[in-house]
């Protein structure tokens, strides 16, 4: 009778193993999945970084060379 009690926990135990090694498996592949896209949505936030940076100074160099024709214009024009 006491071998029957000390190997129902026992049995019992080895299941909640299994169990749980299932469970932490299925764990890390979900993480796995998770970092992939993490890394596919951070680069096209980068990508997208990068083209607003360009852009930004493509309106900048504008900017910059339309104040220099205006600077021009007005020198030409007190001359």
């Amino acid at each position: 009778m006491a071998t029957e009690r000390s190997a129902w926990p026992d049995e019992r135990l080895h299941d909640l193993a299994a169990n749980l090694d299932t469970s932490v498996a299925q764990l890390r592949e979900e993480i796995h999945g998770l970092r992939i896209e993490m890394r596919e949505e951070f680069r096209a936030l980068r990508q997208d970084f990068s083209a607003m940076q360009r852009q930004l100074a493509q309106i900048g160099w504008g900017l910059a060379g339309t104040l220099a024709a205006a600077l021009a214009a007005l020198i030409i024009s007190l001359a």
